[in-house]
């Protein structure tokens, strides 16, 4: 079974193995179920309801899978839709949605089902056949969308009844038979209002009427509506788990929800900002956060999950990458930027950015926030936590200080403000319930891994200089379409590349393919790219896997022989060591089985196993009473044996 995703009264689960309903919401966190069984009702947490039966779902295919067509309806429909998904819209609104969509109430309401049912923009694209064209040729619309351009959306501010004589007049010149005056009144209505006042009136109308002013935030009105993102580089001097030396300071991509100001996602690292940073806060952020705490020991509650409507960030390329445009485009996440020269848009953050960093700084190690502040302060020489620590001490202060302390604008709490939002106050606000949880954390993790386009080879897929092979992909060896090799999307964890995600176009999902030699060890990206870069110091000219591995291998001797550690040797160390971490956290539960290619190609074995009779080997009792067995170097180095 799964964790169930909605929690409204009357929603069926089962909790234990027993089938039940959920009678009554009592917090944020918490509901009253009645068994189906016996009838009895006990309070519980949402955390331990699960989906009863799972059977009943139906296949929808990965966005990346579908034709660009099928993916163009599947947004409009999403757009469409996306003022129903947050279950504050009613029946008459929903009826002049359909209206004004030339749908019917009831294809809303099924698009709606369709899309919270998979949680993905593709299960909203036609089933089957084409997808409907419009019954206006080429020529017609090119004429419709010129006008419209440099007509309509222009300083001249043409009406659209001057708009449609323009485009009548064009069409009888070419010969062609006049469009109806509703199409082209359709298409304008269409257009955003802020995009019409951006081109008709100017960028200043635009910003007095779109954007917010200060102390402001348009849409902000319930938890999840808005979000804001940003980085923060710590005022903090760490130390590596090891040495306990310094190792420098660590970043922090933060998500907060504007309405609340409750912390709804983090990701700290040493690696600088970048779009997996992001995708990784926002994963976070969408998933429950329970077995996290309880990984780092900490007791505090933190029930906050669920995907935002809006993801507001600034204008730094890792925001505006494709991976986080197209990752919050297919999980149905709004992503706006922030205008230029707008520092009222980013205030929320920033703030909490600013009361963070007067938090660091009374902890040991601190850098303060200038030079002027830290003069006679050693911060490598008071250095004292590690990554982990620091890491612990952040959450600790974020569930257990800030959400539970007074809010200065919001005169509450934002653990209070965000709990009014979810059940409401009992006078003007009415609560949107409990947001309904993410089932498939592994997708979603893979949906915001960076991507690219490759050729399949008979030796699988070489990425920078790293070959891939499973049979899964050897149907696709030497695919070609009208004479080309055929490219194939994949995508690939930078803090772990033994593996890349592969969409196969007929399951139209992704399939996980190792390396090929499976004896290679695990690598991060930045790896890679350090022994390319040792390699091309060295001026190598033909450079390999091989090559590669070896050098690698060689960078690691260097850094444990190493006698006297620098900084950036210790930051090396404890990079990897997070990046183990990030590995364990987030092991994909899909299995590879070898092939034959794989093992011809592997240069050592990659599960040797020795059998043994345990009545005649030297039983040991370790300090600890756990049992185990001594072999002597030409026992275990004679290879496979078996006793008996």
């Amino acid at each position: 079974m799964s964790a169930l995703k909605a929690f409204n009264p009357g929603t069926k689960a089962a909790y234990c193995g027993r089938r039940c309903q959920i009678l009554r919401i009592v917090g944020i966190a918490e509901v009253i179920i009645q068994f189906k069984d016996t009838g009895d009702s006990k309070l519980v947490l949402v955390s331990d309801l699960e989906e009863p039966n799972l059977n009943s779902k139906t296949f929808a295919p990965h966005p990346d899978a579908l034709s660009p067509k099928k993916l163009a309806v599947a947004e409009k429909r999403l757009e469409i839709i996306r003022p129903i998904l947050n279950g504050r819209v009613s029946t008459s609104e929903v009826e002049s949605i359909a209206k004004k969509n030339g749908k019917s109430a009831r294809t809303i309401y099924r698009w709606v089902a369709d899309y919270q049912a998979h949680e993905s923009r593709a299960s909203l694209a036609p089933k089957h056949g084409k997808t409907k064209a419009s019954r206006l040729s080429n020529e017609v619309e090119a004429i419709i969308q010129t006008a419209i351009e440099n007509e309509y959306l222009s300083t001249q501010k043409r009406s659209p009844q001057k708009v449609i004589d323009s485009i009548n007049l064009k069409c009888r010149a070419a010969g062609l038979k006049n469009p109806d005056h509703k199409t082209i009144r359709r298409r304008i209505a269409n257009i955003s209002p802020k995009k019409a006042t951006r081109a008709r009136r100017g960028k200043k109308a635009e910003l007095d009427l779109f954007e917010p002013a200060a102390g402001e935030f348009p849409g902000a009105t319930y938890p999840l509506a808005v979000v804001q993102i940003d980085h923060h580089n710590l005022d903090l001097i760490l130390v590596d788990d090891k040495s306990r030396l310094p190792i420098g300071r660590a970043w922090l991509t933060l998500a907060i929800d504007v309405f609340s100001r409750m912390v709804v996602g983090y990701y700290l690292s040493l690696e600088a900002p970048s779009a997996q940073s992001v995708g990784m806060c926002v994963r976070n952020a969408i998933l429950a956060k329970d077995q996290e705490l309880s990984d780092l020991g900490i007791q505090n509650r933190w029930d906050v999950w669920g995907k935002m409507t809006t993801l507001h960030a600034d204008n730094g390329k890792d925001f505006r990458s494709n991976t986080v445009t197209e990752s919050c485009l297919e999980h149905g996440i709004s992503i706006e930027w922030r205008p230029v020269k707008t520092p009222n848009w980013g205030g929320r953050i920033e703030r909490l950015f600013g009361t963070i960093a007067k938090e660091f700084h009374a902890l040991p190690g601190t850098t303060f926030s200038n030079v002027r502040s830290r003069e006679g302060y050693d911060s490598d020489a008071e250095s004292a936590m590690t990554f982990k620590e620091a890491q612990r001490w952040l959450l600790l202060w974020i569930t257990g200080v800030y959400h539970e302390r007074k809010h200065s604008e919001l005169n509450a709490s934002p653990k209070d403000m965000w709990g009014r939002g979810i059940l409401g106050d009992g006078r003007k606000m009415k609560g949107i319930g409990i947001p309904p949880k993410y089932q498939d954390s592994e997708r979603l993790r893979i949906d915001f891994l960076p991507y690219k386009e490759c050729t399949i080879q008979r030796h699988g897929i070489t990425l920078d200089h790293v070959r891939y092979y499973s049979d899964e992909i050897r149907h696709w060896i030497g695919h070609k379409i009208e004479g080309r090799s055929s490219k194939f999307k994949i995508r690939r964890d930078p803090l772990d590349i033994s593996s890349i995600y592969f969409l196969d176009p007929e399951r139209q999902a992704y399939v996980k393919v190792p390396y090929l030699d499976i004896s290679l060890p695990t690598i991060t990206l930045w790896e890679l790219r350090a022994a390319r870069s040792e390699l091309k110091r060295r001026g190598e000219q033909d450079i390999n896997e091989s090559i590669i591995f070896r050098t690698i291998e060689e960078m690691d001797k260097v850094i444990d022989s190493a006698k006297s550690e620098t900084k950036k040797v210790r930051r090396t160390r404890q990079r990897l060591s997070e990046a183990k971490r990030h590995r364990k956290n987030n092991s994909s539960k899909i299995s590879v089985p070898v092939s034959p290619l794989q093992l011809e190609h592997t240069t050592s074995q990659p599960d040797l196993r020795v059998v043994v009779n345990n009545k005649t080997s030297s039983q040991i009792k370790s300090d600890d009473n756990e049992e185990y067995y001594e072999f002597s170097d030409e026992e275990l180095n004679s290879g496979w044996h078996e006793w008996t």
